[in-house]
């Protein structure tokens, strides 16, 4: 589905997707209040049993100088809500966040340097914090490596041609819209880090729904047979088994620092 075009009015729109976790809300809000530029639009897509609604969300985030269009989601899943929030957007360019993601320090002056972006596709690198709450490592997207997608900044008209989040898969839909846009479109891999992912949910468990999901999506990326078996179906188990215990996640991490060239020590922002 293609989104339908509209004149931006503002420079930036966030989408943000929640449900039932109001502290990570409030969270990613202060952080985009701190960071985000000037004529930026915040749209929050509220999956909640019992929807928070456009008032709490302005007391309990000071959202006075930043648009905020508030919404319900269809309750048709996270990417679903997404799509809910895209369609809402009136951007020039469009951020998509859940809630308890946020912002690293001094992300403003990475936005600020879009409006002058020629490329249609901006990508930035991610720090990531573990289950215990330490910044474990940092990732530096690649042209051929998964774009987390707090860090992938498109042009709105990009949805306009490329269409919405698909949603026939159980995982990673996003990640199979990237990997067309990086075929269609000219697009900008920054090493700068522009926001902050803690691990946790859906990213701290592992099925073999999971592994079929992220085998198409690294073969459509372009990863021969091996490489794309031992990522999808060897490593994930693995790594999910040390991630459950607090003192086996420091291993997890070293190995991912050590073993995948994506995974940097972390960086840490200067406030």
């Amino acid at each position: 589905m293609l989104l339908s075009p509209v004149v931006p009015q503002f420079a930036f729109s966030f989408i943000v997707t929640t449900r039932n976790n109001t502290e990570e809300l409030v969270r990613t809000l202060e952080s985009i209040i701190a960071e985000a530029p000037g004529k930026s639009q915040v749209v929050i897509v509220d999956g909640s049993d019992s929807p928070l609604g456009r008032e709490w969300v302005l007391k309990n985030s000071a959202l006075d100088q930043i648009h905020l269009t508030y919404t319900l989601d269809d309750k048709k899943g996270v990417y679903a809500a997404m799509n809910v929030g895209i369609k809402k957007s009136l951007g020039s360019w469009v951020i998509i966040m859940t809630a308890g993601d946020y912002l690293e320090v001094k992300a403003k002056a990475l936005l600020e340097s879009l409006r002058s972006e020629k490329k249609e596709v901006v990508v930035f690198a991610q720090n990531v914090v573990d289950q215990s709450g330490r910044l474990a490592f940092t990732f530096i997207p690649s042209v051929k490596s998964i774009w987390p997608h707090q860090s992938v900044i498109l042009r709105r008209r990009v949805h306009e041609t490329e269409g919405l989040y698909p949603l026939n898969y159980r995982y990673g839909n996003e990640q199979y819209l990237f990997a067309r846009i990086r075929k269609a479109l000219p697009f900008e891999i920054r090493k700068e880090v522009l926001t902050v992912f803690c691990l946790g949910g859906i990213t701290s468990c592992w099925s073999l729904a999971m592994s079929r999901d992220t085998f198409a999506i690294r073969r459509q990326l372009g990863h021969g047979l091996v490489s794309s078996f031992v990522r999808s179906y060897v490593y994930p188990p693995i790594r999910f088994a040390l991630e459950r215990n607090a003192f086996s996640r420091p291993l997890s991490t070293l190995i991912k620092r050590a073993v995948f060239s994506n995974y940097r020590k972390p960086e840490v922002a200067a406030k």
